[in-house]
């Protein structure tokens, strides 16, 4: 079985201009081994200037099928 969920969060300033967006993206996948990825992405836009930062991590387990 899969599961997957994005979130997006946006900052927009009065004329509309979308300027921070974090997005957080996470997937699963398994029944009795589940492999976990999440990532995420930080974007600031400031006049010229884009910053951008992003941060990913992974892990996976396996459930004890005698219990």
């Amino acid at each position: 079985m899969r599961y997957s969920k994005i979130l997006v969060q946006r900052i927009v300033s009065a004329d509309g201009r979308a300027i921070a967006e974090a997005r957080s993206e996470v997937s699963t996948s398994g029944n009795t081994h589940s492999v976990t990825h999440q990532s995420v992405t930080v974007s600031a836009n400031s006049g010229s200037t884009i910053v951008a930062s992003s941060a990913s991590s992974s892990s996976s387990s396996t459930a004890d099928s005698d219990i």
